[in-house]
């Protein structure tokens, strides 16, 4: 039986009076690739980042591997749990390769320098994320889709089990989307990584998750095998569009096309 990693019962937040989750209860297994998709404003991020124990619920509770995730020291979490958030703001001239390293502060004794298992392994993230020529240069001097990549190596050389994704490749050209999300959904097949992604792009979702979550208004609509939950009907009800699911071979998932103020009547 798979094991379950996050249990999530009856969350409810709010920032002040403006409530965002509202009596959220879902569980997500290790070993899957899941897209949580929904309007803008709809709690994703909120979502996101009480599963990296960012934050808390102000109602309910959030258990981690069994155990509640708000209990759980900070250092030990960051072993076990990396999130590449959608906007990384940073004005200190870091290097590339510091920025990188830091993914490997959970792994590193206070007062000690990083071992040469840290340096290798931020090697191999930014050799993966296709940094590792800029590796000398400050992140202030890079472009927005370079700083990302960095940002995703960070998480990568971290080494955790759950890899949390908030629009992570939002500032990406498409080749370097692809590679990131094939490169992560290989590493869910190969070594039982679990994926947990807020995606604005629905086929792309469509094409590289095994289960995926809508959310509307700060609710959970539906979760369940993205084959079962890629229709027009979901589309409709999550963001009020009409559309056309056609299966495409390549892929071999479902790819939406939308109707447009000037498209003929379907």
């Amino acid at each position: 039986m798979t094991e379950i990693c996050h249990d999530i019962r009856q969350a409810f937040f709010a920032y002040d009076r403006d409530i965002v989750l509202t009596g959220i209860s879902e569980t997500f297994k290790k070993g899957r690739f899941y897209g949580i998709l929904g309007p803008n404003g709809c709690g994703k991020t909120t979502l996101l980042d009480l599963m990296a124990g960012f934050i808390h619920p102000h109602r309910g509770e959030v258990r981690f591997m069994g155990k509640c995730l708000k209990k759980t020291p900070k250092k030990i979490l960051a072993k076990q749990i990396s999130l590449v958030s959608q906007n990384f703001y940073i004005n200190f001239p870091y290097r590339v390769s510091d920025v990188v390293m830091m993914g490997r502060y959970p792994y590193i004794q206070r007062f000690s320098r990083p071992s040469a298992r840290d340096f290798q392994r931020c090697d191999q993230a930014m050799e993966i994320t296709g940094i590792r020529r800029l590796k000398d240069q400050l992140v202030t001097e890079i472009s927005g889709g370079e700083r990302q990549r960095t940002v995703f190596a960070r998480a990568l050389a971290q080494d955790t089990d759950i890899l949390l994704l908030d629009e992570a490749t939002s500032n990406l050209d498409i080749r370097h989307s692809i590679h990131l999300l094939d490169t992560v959904k290989k590493m869910v097949r190969e070594k039982g990584l679990t994926v947990i992604s807020v995606f604005q792009d629905i086929n792309l979702a469509a094409v590289f998750c095994d289960e995926m979550v809508f959310m509307k208004t700060g609710t959970l609509v539906k979760k369940g095998p993205t084959q079962d939950l890629m229709t027009e009907q979901m589309l409709e009800t999550v963001f009020h569009i009409q559309s056309k699911i056609r299966f495409e071979p390549l892929y071999q998932a479902g790819q939406a096309v939308f109707k447009t103020g000037k498209a003929a009547s379907w």
